[in-house]
């Protein structure tokens, strides 16, 4: 029994905080990251990969065809997903943020003469507290398509 304790608690600390320590310094290299951090991402990416196996030997008695059909499928809707969460996450709110700095942070800063600077982290972060305002004032506004299209 402590055999057995004592083989589970290695395998349920030791191997996620591995497996996070490992993955985090591809992220950041060899800078100090709190043991909390490595230990999340270590225990979400063995749930994962736990869970990817035993769908896998679910799928394993239907066949080679529906396996790779099924992944085809996931394949595809991963790939669109992540094209519409860049745009909604990424784009749409850097180009609000644009908008604002040139129609009004610009003209207001700088002076005729001179040439303004951009930086796009800047003004994407602009653009998200813009879509956040927007989306807000379009929620608690009256029912028309948009708030429609938003709630659902």
């Amino acid at each position: 029994m402590c055999i057995t304790l004592l083989v589970a608690s290695l395998v349920c600390l030791t191997l996620p905080v591995f497996t996070g320590r490992w993955l985090m310094s591809f992220w950041t290299g060899n800078s100090k990251i709190h043991e909390l951090y490595t230990a999340a991402c270590g225990l979400y990416v063995c749930w994962l990969s736990i869970r990817g196996v035993t769908v896998l030997l679910a799928w394993m008695p239907q066949g080679r065809t529906v396996i790779v059909r099924k992944v085809q499928e996931w394949t595809l809707m991963i790939l669109k997903t992540l094209v519409v969460a860049l745009l909604v996450a990424g784009v749409i709110p850097l180009l609000l943020g644009l908008l604002f700095e040139l129609v009004i942070v610009a003209p207001l800063r700088v002076p005729l003469d001179q040439t303004p600077l951009f930086y796009p982290w800047q003004d994407w972060a602009l653009g998200v507290l813009h879509a956040k305002i927007i989306a807000a004032i379009t929620l608690m506004g009256p029912q028309w398509w948009l708030k429609t299209v938003i709630e659902q």
